[in-house]
């Protein structure tokens, strides 16, 4: 079943123009929608047409007035695309310097995963520990 860039497209605007209340849940969708959306890493094609959208999308996310929009812009950019893929490190590049700390921890963890993935080993190691 091929994904449909309609649906996020979707959920990206309504994060910007819904009520406060509604965009936790928005972020949520958006967030299990990313790993549908996930690129296959393996023989990878040169981008097609939905990859060129969602793309598009997540740039135009990823410079939205609304942190709730930027902040999942960074997450998708980190799980629906290659990490070598341009238009998600340019994406994160973007969101490394936003002046939310948590789009800007989002953008720096899809910029750096395995650095992610060491930090977080490493704080559940010593919480087990302690």
């Amino acid at each position: 079943m091929a994904a449909d860039a309609d649906l996020p497209s979707n959920l990206f605007r309504a994060l910007a123009v819904e009520q406060i209340g509604a965009r936790a849940s928005l972020q949520e969708a958006l967030a299990a929608l990313a790993d549908v959306h996930a690129l296959p890493v393996d023989g990878r094609p040169s981008p097609t047409a939905r990859q060129r959208a969602m793309g598009e999308m997540l740039l135009a996310a990823a410079a939205s007035t609304s942190h709730h929009a930027r902040y999942c812009a960074m997450l998708w950019a980190g799980k629906a695309f290659a990490t070598d893929d341009v238009t998600s490190r340019y994406i994160c590049f973007l969101g490394a310097g936003d002046e939310r700390r948590e789009v800007k921890e989002a953008a720096l963890r899809a910029l750096r995963p395995s650095a992610a993935s060491a930090a977080s080993a490493a704080s559940a190691a010593s919480a087990a520990s302690a």
